[in-house]
């Protein structure tokens, strides 16, 4: 989908292109291959040649989020159990590291979510679960 250089180069001109080249080399390919696979998997599908600027940069905001939010990716930050009553049936509530509506969707970049939309254009569905 995308390397590197070429997230490198996205992030040049960015707003937080100064937290993302805080990281080393080695971490922001790491995370951009996570984010290609990422992206991958909530397309459904390979990036269309059309959907390629939209693609490249929702790779490139995933990328960030994973680098910035690494407690999102491990187990260790899962859902956790905040609060349960049993008077009949029962009830639980769970805290997440973002308050997503769709608490999935709390792993992925918020502007990373607006440019998947944008390639789908309201026809398709994301693909977050796991």
């Amino acid at each position: 989908m995308i390397d590197i250089d070429y997230a490198d180069a996205y992030f040049g001109e960015h707003p937080l292109g100064e937290r993302y080249f805080a990281f080393e080399r080695s971490a922001r390919a790491a995370a951009v291959a996570a984010a290609g696979r990422d992206i991958r998997a909530a397309l459904g599908r390979e990036a269309e040649e059309d959907d390629d600027a939209f693609a490249a940069a929702a790779v490139c905001e995933q990328a960030l989020h994973v680098l910035l939010h690494p407690e999102l990716f491990t187990m260790e930050e899962a859902p956790r159990l905040v609060s349960e009553a049993v008077n009949g049936i029962g009830r639980r509530s769970y805290r997440y590291g973002n308050a997503a509506a769709d608490p999935r969707l709390a792993r992925f970049a918020p502007r990373a979510v607006e440019y998947l939309e944008a390639i789908l254009g309201g026809g398709g569905t994301l693909r977050v679960g796991r």
